[in-house]
Formats: C-alpha cells, sequence, structure tokens
C-alpha cells in the first residue's frame, strides 16, 4: 500500500542518519574514551537533587553523622538486651527510663566521640558568614574591570547577589549560636563571650556589601524603571483616547505564559503633549544601556487596546493607566540619555581605577580574619609541639598586624585620591573653559557620579569594619595569652535572660496586625512639633472617670478572646475532644485500645495549625512520611528477622548499617522537617514494636511487621484527616488573609520608621539611644517580611472556590518593601554620619521638609487607591533641578555651604555622603511608586473620576471643561473617607489601601 501511494510522486533523499550515544554517567577527564591510561580520572555527574551528597561527603560533616549513629545503636542495643527491656517496660518508667537513659547517652558521647563546644560552633557559623563575603569582594573587582551591559556581566552580578544571601542567610544561626556563648565548658585561650562582638561585625559588613551591590542594580535602568515602561522611549505619550478597559505591554519572561495583567508606568503632575515636547513628536530612537521596545504613538495606542480587549474575557480591569501615562512623560523628558551606555561604562571604568586596591585589601583582611578564626582553638594543649605552635600564632599576629597596616594604608589613599578618579569627567563644571573648549565638553549627567559614590561610601564603611574586626583580634591575643579552664558557674546556679531565646515568644505568633521586636517613637519636645498621633476608638469616646475605665479594661479583656490565637485554641480543643470519644465511649474503648488509637489522636493534634494551608500541607507530609516510614521499617524487620524471631544481633547489625544513612538524610537531606523526622521515626516504630511483640508480651500487640505499618498508617490517616476536617470548620484563617494583612501592616511600619529617621535627621543631639530604636524597628520589620516569605510556601495547598492565588504579585510586593527596608537602613547611615548642615542640605534638596510632599509621600503609603494618586512621587521629588549643586539657586538658605560648585565641595567626604543620601531618597520614591501600583494589581482602583484624565487634551473630553479643574496630577483623593484597607476582604475586591494606619475593627472618620 506504501508503495501504491508513494507511485507517481517525486521521491526525496534520505538523509544519513547517525546514531550517537548519550553520554554515561561515567566519563574520563578529557571527555575522551576510557583507556588503561586515563581509568582513574574517572568523574562522576551527580544530579542537582543529590547535590547535597556531595557537598556533605567532607570530615567535619560526618562527625555528628557518626556521633548520632552511634547513640542511636547504643540505644538500641540496650533495648535488645532482655533484662533492660523488662525493666524498662515496667509501670511508671515506659516513658521516663529511656529518655533518661537516651540523654545520658547522648551527653556521654559529646564529650567523647569528636567533642564540639558551643565557641567552636559559634566560629564556624562566623566563618560561613565571613567566608562568602571574601568571595564576593574578589568578584567585584571581577566586575568592575569587565564591559558592562553584557550577557556574562549581568550572570556575574546575579552570581553577586546570591552569595551575598547566602551570607546574610548564616545571620540567623549565628545569632542563634551567641546566645548559648555564656553556657558554654572549654578548655581554651579565649572566654565564649570574647567572640560575641564579631557577629555585630558580621552583620554590619553584610550590610556595607549588600549596599555596594547596589550599585549595579542602579546602573541597570531596566530594575530601576517603573514596571514594564517601553524602556527610554521616544514615543510620544499616549493620547488617553483608549476605551475605558485600557491595558499596557506585559513583560513575559522565557517560558511563562502571558497571565497576569501589568499597569503602565507613570510620571509627572504636568502631562506633556507632542505639541509641548518636540522630543516626544520626533526624533530617531536613540541607543540605551539595555535594548527596550521603541513604540510610536499609534502602535502603543492599537497595543494597548488590543490588550484590553483581550482581557476583557478574564473580566480583569487593567490599573495604574493615569501612573504610567505620567511616568511616559517623565522617562521622556528627563530620564533619557542617548549615551547612558557610554557614561555607565566610563563610570564603571574610573570606579574600578580607584576601588580595586582597596577592594583587594578589604578581601585579604576578611580572609585574614577567617585564618584566625581557624587557629584559635589550637594550642590549648601545649605537651607536644609548642614551640611550633606558638611560632604559628605570632606568624598569624604578625600577619593581622601587616595586612590591618595595609588595609588603613590603602583605605587612607583611597579616601585622598583614588575616590577622586570618578569626578575627573566633572572637573569642567568647576574650571574655568574658553570659549573654544567649552563648547565641545558634553558631561555625564550627575546622577552618574551620584551611583559612583554610592559605591565608595559603603566600600570606606566596609574597610572600616574589617580595620575595626582586625583591631579586635590583636586586642584578645593580646588580653588572652594563657590557657584557662572557662565553666558556666554564674550560670548554673542563676537563671539569666540569655536562657530564653530571643524569639521564643515570636516563633508562635501568628498575628499579622503586630510586629514583635518594634520600639515606640520618642517624643520630640518642641514648640512647633505637632505631637505624636494616636489612633481613636471611632464607637466611643475617652473614659471621663474611673467606672469608665474599668469598664473599658474589661471591654478590651473580653474583646481578646475572639482573637485569632484565642479562637483556634478554642476550635482545637474541641477536635481534640471529639478524637478521644472512642476511648470514652463504653462500645468502641476496646477498639481504640487494641489498635493504639493514641497514634490518631497525637498525630491529629500536631497536624491542627491555625492556617488551612500549614494543616493541609500536614496532611500531604504526614501520609506520605508514614507510608515511606511504614516499608523501610518494615524491610529492615524482616531483613533482621528472616523466618525465625530475630536475634537481638541481627537487630544490632541491620541497625548499625542502617543508621549512618538515615542520619546523613536526616542533618543533611534539603526535604521539609516534618516529612524527614516523622518518616525515620515511623520506621523505628515499626522495628521497635515488631522486636517487642516477637520477644515479650505487650497487651493490645498488633503483630509485627505489615501488621504494625498497616495500622499505623491508617491511624495517622484518621488522624490528619480529622485534623484536615476540622480546619475547614469555621472560624478559620487562610494564609491568603494572613498574607495581605501582614504586607498591610509592614508597610505601615515603613511609613512610620521613614518619619523617624526624618525626625532623627532634623532634630539634635542625635542620641544612640533614638537610632538603636530605629535600627531595631528595621530590623523587626525585615524579620516579619522573612517570616511573611516562609509562611507563603504552603499557601498553594489551601483550596479555594474564588481562584488562583496571584504568587507573583504578592512577591513583588514583598520585594519591594524589603528593597524599602534596605533603602531605610542606608539612608540613616548616611544621615548618621552628615554634619548638621550638610543635614539640612540634604532634606531642603530632597524636600524631606517639605509638609506637601511629605503629604503626598504619606498619603501614598497610608491612603486607599483611587486611579489619580500623587503618584509618580519621582516627579514631585524632582521639582527643582539641582545638578551637582548642593544649593538650589533660587534658594533663601544656604546653611554656611557654597552655592557655587567648586572642586573642593566635589572632593569633600560630606558632599559624597549627601550624594547617597539624595541617590537613597531618590531609591526610596521610586520604590514607593512601583509599590503603589503593585498594590493596585491585587486590590484594584476606585474614586473614578470621568474626563479628569483628558483636561486640556483635545479629542478627549466630549463634555465642555472648566478651566479652573486642577490638572491631572493634583488630585489626590484628598477630603475622601478612607477606604477598606488591604486588612479587609472587601479591599480585596473593591480595591483597598497599600496598607492602613487603623487598627483592626477600626476606620479612620473625618467630620464634615
Amino acid at each position: 500500500m506504501e508503495d501504491e501511494e508513494d507511485r507517481g510522486r517525486p521521491r526525496r533523499r534520505r538523509p544519513d542518519v547517525r546514531i550517537d550515544a548519550k553520554p554515561s554517567v561515567i566519563i574520563t577527564g578529557s571527555g575522551e574514551m576510557s583507556s588503561s591510561s586515563s581509568i582513574w580520572k574517572l568523574e562522576f555527574k551527580v544530579p542537582s537533587r543529590f547535590k547535597w551528597i556531595k557537598d556533605n561527603l567532607n570530615w567535619s560533616s560526618l562527625k555528628p553523622v557518626v556521633r548520632c549513629s552511634l547513640a542511636a545503636w547504643i540505644a538500641t542495643v540496650l533495648f535488645a538486651i532482655p533484662r533492660v527491656e523488662q525493666w524498662m517496660g515496667m509501670t511508671g518508667q515506659t516513658i521516663t527510663v529511656p529518655l533518661a537513659i537516651h540523654s545520658a547517652i547522648a551527653l556521654t558521647l559529646s564529650l567523647t566521640v569528636f567533642p564540639l563546644t558551643l565557641s567552636a560552633s559559634y566560629t564556624t557559623r562566623l566563618q560561613a558568614v565571613l567566608t562568602p563575603l571574601s568571595s564576593v569582594l574578589e568578584q567585584h573587582i571581577t566586575l568592575l574591570q569587565s564591559p558592562t551591559g553584557t550577557p556574562e556581566f549581568d550572570k556575574l552580578v546575579e552570581d553577586v547577589i546570591a552569595t551575598v544571601k547566602k551570607s546574610e542567610g548564616g545571620l540567623l544561626g549565628l545569632a542563634a549560636a551567641r546566645r548559648l556563648l555564656p553556657n558554654d565548658l572549654t578548655v581554651s585561650r579565649f572566654s565564649p563571650t570574647d567572640f560575641q562582638a564579631f557577629q555585630g561585625f558580621a552583620r554590619r559588613i553584610t550590610g556595607r556589601v549588600q549596599g555596594m551591590g547596589m550599585y549595579f542594580n542602579l546602573i541597570d535602568r531596566t530594575k530601576s524603571k517603573f514596571p514594564l515602561t517601553p524602556g527610554t522611549s521616544v514615543a510620544p505619550t499616549p493620547t488617553p483616547g483608549t476605551p475605558t478597559s485600557r491595558s499596557r505591554q506585559e513583560s513575559v519572561e522565557p517560558g511563562e505564559k502571558r497571565e497576569e495583567s501589568e499597569a503602565p508606568t507613570p510620571k509627572s503632575s504636568r502631562a506633556i503633549s507632542p505639541r509641548d515636547s518636540p522630543t516626544l513628536a520626533s526624533g530617531p530612537p536613540q541607543k540605551s544601556h539595555h535594548p527596550h521596545f521603541q513604540l510610536p504613538h499609534h502602535i502603543l495606542h492599537q497595543s494597548l487596546t488590543n490588550l484590553s480587549l483581550r482581557r476583557r474575557r478574564r473580566a480583569e480591569h487593567v490599573v495604574g493607566v493615569f501612573e504610567s501615562q505620567k511616568y511616559l512623560n517623565l522617562e521622556a523628558k528627563l530620564l533619557r540619555d542617548p549615551r547612558q551606555e557610554e557614561w555607565i561604562q566610563m563610570e564603571t571604568e574610573l570606579l574600578s581605577e580607584g576601588c580595586v586596591p582597596l577592594l583587594q585589601e578589604c578581601s585579604a583582611g576578611i580572609k585574614t580574619v577567617d585564618s584566625w578564626l581557624d587557629h584559635v582553638r589550637h594550642g590549648r594543649f601545649n605537651c607536644f609541639g609548642r614551640t611550633k605552635k606558638e611560632n604559628t600564632r605570632a606568624r598569624l599576629v604578625e600577619q593581622v598586624v601587616e595586612v590591618q597596616r595595609t588595609l588603613s594604608a590603602a583605605l587612607s589613599e583611597f579616601r585622598e585620591r583614588g575616590r577622586l578618579r570618578v569626578i575627573e569627567p566633572y572637573h569642567p563644571v568647576v574650571t574655568e573653559l574658553g570659549d573654544d573648549e567649552s563648547g565641545h565638553h558634553e558631561l555625564p549627567p550627575h546622577r552618574h557620579l551620584f551611583h559612583c559614590y554610592v559605591y565608595q561610601y559603603h566600600l570606606i564603611q566596609t574597610a572600616s569594619v574589617v580595620l575595626e574586626m582586625l583591631e579586635e583580634v590583636l586586642k584578645l591575643e593580646e588580653k588572652r595569652a594563657k590557657v584557662r579552664f572557662w565553666a558556666p558557674v554564674t550560670h548554673i546556679f542563676r537563671w539569666g535572660p540569655h536562657d530564653v531565646p530571643d524569639n521564643a515568644d515570636h516563633d508562635d505568633d501568628d498575628d499579622p496586625d503586630v510586629i514583635q521586636g518594634l520600639h515606640p517613637v520618642d517624643s520630640v519636645d518642641s514648640p512647633e512639633d505637632l505631637g505624636l498621633p494616636e489612633k481613636r476608638d471611632p464607637d466611643a469616646l475617652p473614659p471621663r472617670n474611673a467606672l469608665e475605665l474599668v469598664l473599658n479594661t474589661v471591654y478590651h479583656a473580653l474583646n481578646s478572646v475572639t482573637a485569632g490565637n484565642s479562637l483556634f485554641a478554642i476550635k482545637a480543643g474541641l477536635i481534640s475532644v471529639a478524637l478521644c470519644l472512642p476511648f470514652l465511649i463504653q462500645n468502641s474503648a476496646a477498639f481504640a485500645f487494641e489498635n493504639r488509637w493514641a497514634w490518631a489522636i497525637i498525630l491529629g493534634q500536631l497536624t491542627l495549625a491555625r492556617f488551612r494551608g500549614d494543616t493541609t500541607f500536614g496532611l500531604a507530609a504526614r501520609i506520605i512520611a508514614t507510608f515511606a516510614g511504614g516499608l523501610v521499617g518494615m524491610v529492615m524487620w524482616y531483613i533482621s528477622a528472616g523466618k525465625g524471631r530475630s536475634s537481638p544481633y541481627g537487630l544490632a547489625a541491620v541497625c548499625g548499617v542502617c543508621f549512618p544513612f538515615f542520619f546523613m538524610v536526616r542533618l543533611y537531606c534539603p526535604i521539609p522537617p516534618m516529612t524527614n523526622i516523622l518518616s525515620f521515626m515511623t520506621a523505628i516504630l515499626v522495628l521497635g514494636y515488631s522486636y517487642q511483640a516477637m520477644h515479650s508480651f505487650v497487651p493490645g500487640s498488633q503483630g509485627v511487621g505489615w501488621d504494625i505499618a498497616w495500622s499505623r498508617f491508617v491511624l495517622v490517616t484518621i488522624g490528619v484527616v480529622a485534623a484536615f476536617l476540622g480546619s475547614m470548620l469555621p472560624p478559620n484563617m487562610t494564609l491568603r488573609r494572613y498574607q495581605r494583612s501582614l504586607l498591610s501592616t509592614t508597610c505601615t511600619e515603613l511609613g512610620t520608621i521613614y518619619c523617624s529617621i526624618i525626625t532623627f535627621a532634623t532634630f539634635t543631639p542625635r542620641t544612640p539611644e533614638r537610632m538603636q530604636q530605629i535600627i531595631s524597628s528595621l530590623v523587626a520589620t525585615r524579620a516579619k517580611l522573612s517570616k511573611s516569605s516562609t509562611l507563603s510556601t504552603n499557601i498553594v495547598y489551601e483550596f479555594s472556590l474564588r481562584g488562583r492565588w496571584p504568587k507573583k504579585r504578592y512577591q513583588q510586593i514583598l520585594e519591594l518593601q524589603l528593597s524599602i527596608a534596605y533603602s531605610l537602613s542606608h539612608l540613616m547611615s548616611v544621615v548618621e554620619h552628615l554634619e548638621p548642615s550638610w543635614t539640612r542640605a540634604f532634606l531642603k534638596r530632597a524636600r524631606f521638609l517639605d509638609p506637601d510632599f511629605q503629604g503626598d509621600v504619606l498619603a501614598v503609603i497610608s491612603n486607599p487607591l483611587p486611579q489619580v494618586t500623587p503618584c509618580p512621587l519621582l516627579d514631585r521629588f524632582m521639582l527643582k533641578y539641582h545638578g551637582l549643586d548642593v544649593i538650589h539657586q533660587d534658594s533663601e538658605e544656604d546653611y554656611g555651604l557654597p552655592r557655587l560648585l567648586t572642586l573642593d565641595t566635589l572632593r569633600d567626604e560630606q558632599y559624597m555622603m549627601f550624594s547617597v543620601g539624595i541617590a537613597m531618597a531618590y531609591r526610596i520614591m521610586n520604590r514607593l511608586d512601583r509599590l503603589m501600583l503593585a498594590t493596585k494589581e491585587i486590590v484594584g482602583e476606585q474614586y473614578h473620576i470621568h474626563g479628569v484624565v483628558g483636561i486640556g487634551q483635545r479629542g478627549w473630553n466630549p463634555m465642555p471643561v472648566d478651566s479652573s479643574l486642577p490638572t491631572p496630577g493634583c488630585v489626590s483623593g484628598a477630603g475622601f473617607p478612607p477606604s477598606p484597607s488591604l486588612t479587609s476582604q472587601r479591599g480585596a475586591t473593591s480595591g483597598a489601601g497599600v496598607s492602613s494606619g487603623v487598627g483592626v475593627g477600626q476606620r479612620a472618620v473625618k467630620e464634615v
């Protein structure tokens, strides 16, 4: 048939087919076939999911595995001895005696088998923080010497950011180890508490290195732009004549579907039309640092309309059109630079010439401290090789002194000469030029100099912290010359705050409206101060007498019973009672006793969680872990028993082989801890109950092997399913709602911290206590945001009839708030180092003392979200053009600073800090603009005014418009009663605010 069908058709030549074998798992080092000369050069390709095995195949990682395996094996052998088993099985001793024996074994082995002190654990974690930072500084040298704008450059920037995040992640473990240092028992030259200061050094260096990496974010215009702006486009601003349900162009990552609707770009309270801006109306497309779409006006208009029609099927209206149109105007008017790529490459090269020597010395300083930490525990027992150890110590001290000297010299050289290389392109501004020369010099925009100053400022701070760390090392070497025995004698008989974890009261606190660790803002005594704002009860006036005060206190006490944790506790208690009913009912009591119904009760109580997503995750994780653990336990039992009764020798042999693999997975496998622990616990329970049923009489025994595994699996399933069904009953709370409420709370707190920093900069004296309060609030807010990121992983387990959860949109808000928090930290550092006159000049230029501008900023943070907002704040922030000048030409006050820019001003370190402060203020305003749009993507908009955008534009508004109406950008929604915030359920669907400064259950009321 095939021949008949092909008859009459031209035959095509079949290509030659060659079958190439896929690369094998084992290959030679040269990539060629194995031979007798290369058979020993085998390399194993380990899949990424098993990379943790390769990373932990070293002696330091295997020591805890050996210690834990030995402890478990000894406990198993004791369990297999008949007399010990009978003694432990006596009434009243079933739990206490095994726990006591296991604790004694663990303590004995921790002192005898590869002992590790708390100080050693602390220094190891400290090295885990410092070592990546040293490699980051070396990567910075490579970055500064590489051409910008290339894929290799972007890839290296991503690696640097990932390495810094890895170092930041180690700070949590370091803080936990620091708490236990006063309880250490060790023999060493150094006291355990001597290392506590290094935690502060590590935290400060990590923050400064993160600030240095901010430079590469600043020069990448695609990351600092308003979301999905069509680049530094020279196309005219889209005419607001598009349909009501307009959309904007989406940015789709490779391999990602176009599912999320995005919003356009904002800016400028003064809309620019093509008639007023020749740059927008005509001109060839300009070259930018990163390629972008260059869309003419009609193409952009058509694309917005088409996207709008496609979105109608999904019934999701596009938001942020007003801000996007204004931001397009701003970018075309102020942010477009045809030579941007050239300027960025030039400033990076100049930065490299001045910063590379200091970067090398900083990296060497961190490596020296790392090397010193490797040897702090050497020389404790000087019976053998005392002279050699003393020589090694002396050599290390000389190395620290030499590195400190060279780093100090490099820092002085950098401050005097190296950092001045970046101002060379701006010398024509402060020097006299002839008529022939003045017309041929095009200067880079001042923002490029400010970007360089951001990098240099954080590099100086990094070098200063490294110097402090080296000085601390020399101080300890001079102070601790002899080996001593350090014991926590004072802590054995006294209970102190160090005995309780810092977050002991916060781990289980799931209140999204409270941030733990915040410090109240102190009032400032000033006749011009407006006083501290306070929340009011909208339903009651303040108490007038003692009786009303007592009744008010009783009301709040009773109202606390209806809080989320209290209601969950009541519901959990009722579900636990329901699970215990089989034991309490006469007809089912025998069945519950024979089948170990306690397993269902315990697993049901452990699975219950306040949030529905956590309970669902517990359901899936415990069922999978019980099934896998039952299989492993059956295999171990039948191997040890064979066809007989399983002798103690067979049990000990099987456990001796399996335990090292168990603890290797338990300690290092990157799987959820719940699944990890429960699977091995189930395996040991199946093995232990089987052995016990075979060798001794146990009431209610269910058999061995399969019988026990199946019974446990069924009972565990019953318990977790009961907990899951109970979590569906009211009152319940979803992680979706928790995430929304928490982001609202953190956004409000960021606004409070923003005001506190400006207050700190405005009033003197700047006390260390006030500064520490602000820093602690920033740390607490970042910790709350990090917890939000952790809890959001279980949202995928929540079932909702309303549809999918917009994970990417919430993740964008989380990242923006973290970026604002870090920017506020850097701004606080700058304000701390600025002199009073420079501080006043900075506040004046940044408009931080302008009530109108501050009203717009705070309105963006706490307002409901109308269609017309004060955004973009960048347009208001850049109301007056200053350039490189400190004081504006029209300013009446100069604060004792030069009005005209001079070379000495450019060289002044205070001017550098002033510029860094301006860059941080710009970054904060940019992130607030993007936060406004990201929040609108979630909650939508409200307060529509038809035709307000088209005032003064031809063909937009068919109705006659009064010329006295305000222009776009001046409508901020002031005077309207606030809508429900992001914390309310209604706000999630009808357009709530970014956050709310009103307490739970309260509404701000404005009297009209």
